[in-house]
């Protein structure tokens, strides 16, 4: 991929894998279990500060990043695009977990005091 990558998630099926990088950038990648391949399908940078956490809705519906800059980015994932619908900013600091419930309705965050 060509750079730092920071964070890492497979969909459920574990055929879609999203990457957070360093400099902010989150990739959509496919799996290829017929040719062993990774394959770009779409970028986004939403931030400039580093991805911490990223992780799939068990729906698949959804994705979720955190980044050092104390935001919360939620994409829409369906139809392999990375569509941002929200985010939260002005946390106390950066995310370091986060989890979802299995209705894919909350996330869970945990995150470190300085």
């Amino acid at each position: 991929m060509g750079k730092e990558i920071r964070s890492v998630s497979f969909d459920d099926e574990g055929r879609l894998l999203a990457v957070g990088f360093k400099d902010g950038q989150i990739s959509l990648v496919e799996f290829s279990m017929e040719k062993k391949t990774l394959i770009d399908i779409v970028k986004t940078r939403e931030r400039n500060a580093p991805i911490v956490c990223i992780r799939f809705s068990p729906n698949r519906k959804l994705l979720v990043a955190s980044s050092e800059n104390c935001c919360i980015d939620i994409f829409d994932v369906q139809e392999e695009k990375l569509a941002r619908i929200g985010y939260v900013t002005h946390i106390e600091d950066a995310v370091l977990q986060m989890d979802w419930a299995t209705n894919s309705q909350y996330i869970r965050v945990k995150h470190f005091y300085l």
